[in-house]
């Protein structure tokens, strides 16, 4: 005769190879998925890492002639104003401090040398947020 904690052992063995053979169907099926999208998956994830670059790229290039024009519509508010219009005064300091985060926003955008990597080798770039992600290089 069986004894309780017998029939439970049986039984928990019994559940963790149903357990495995979850897994092991688990496995099969999401290694068919990867043979059959892989390719395109991998594709598709380099053309993302690409046109965020580019979309960074030209968002920092168009933010350079918005730049200019506040600049240039600050000093023309300063030129009118004479220093003696408190509204011109105050419209070109705000003109001027709106040049100033568009420069910085565009200066943040074109001087990540990885926004240039991803552009020109998607690859690289990739295998940078790789190693971040799973933290090989950690120490």
């Amino acid at each position: 005769m069986q004894s309780k904690a017998d029939s439970l052992a049986i039984d928990r063995v019994a559940e963790a190879e149903g357990m495995a053979a979850k897994l092991e169907e688990a496995a099969r099926l999401l290694e068919e998925t990867l043979r059959s999208h892989g390719p395109e998956a991998y594709q598709a994830t380099l053309d993302v890492i690409w046109y965020d670059a580019v979309g960074q790229i030209g968002t920092g290039l168009l933010l350079l002639p918005v730049a200019a024009l506040l600049c240039f519509g600050s000093y023309k508010c300063l030129q009118l104003a004479d220093r003696k219009d408190a509204e011109l005064v105050v419209l070109s300091f705000i003109s001027g401090f709106a040049a100033t985060l568009a420069l910085i926003g565009a200066g943040v955008h074109l001087l990540d040398y990885w926004t240039w990597i991803a552009a020109v080798d998607p690859e690289m770039a990739l295998a940078k947020r790789v190693v971040e992600q799973t933290g090989l290089l950690a120490q």
